[in-house]
């Protein structure tokens, strides 16, 4: 436990990625206060410490970022399914375009000469019904 709480500056000097020169300086003493204790144990079990809590902090960002590929696949699949309903979407409305375009020639070469055909005789009957 004393060797703990002795070797605190140190852990705090071997973890920070910049130091602060007095951490550093209280790392330099604490080591000086141990060296009649096994200092290369002590520091290499906060080493091992250290390195544990890096595998864990890796393990938790390489789950992270499963999730991330998992949901960014999920709106892939989501995006290009709903693709596929448009362009069916679309192939259906361009398959009635062409319906109602056929209706449309149909309408105007066949059905309206027809209409003209029969409502010529009979406005010419009704001509000569009035005139009389």
């Amino acid at each position: 436990m004393a060797a703990e709480s002795a070797t605190e500056a140190i852990y705090l000097a071997l973890s920070s990625p910049e130091p602060d020169p007095r951490v550093v300086h209280a790392a330099i003493e604490e080591i000086r206060d141990l060296s009649g204790q096994n200092v290369i144990a002590v520091l290499g079990a906060k080493i091992d410490a250290l390195g544990a809590r890096i595998d864990a902090q890796s393990t938790r960002i390489d789950a992270l970022s499963a999730r991330i590929d998992a949901q960014i696949a999920e709106v892939k699949a989501e995006i290009k399914a709903q693709s596929e309903r448009i362009d069916a979407q679309s192939e259906r409305i361009d398959a009635q375009s062409e319906r109602i375009d056929l209706l449309q020639r149909v309408i105007w070469r066949v059905i309206w000469p027809l209409v003209a055909l029969v409502a010529a005789p009979v406005l010419g009957l009704l001509y000569q019904a009035l005139s009389r």
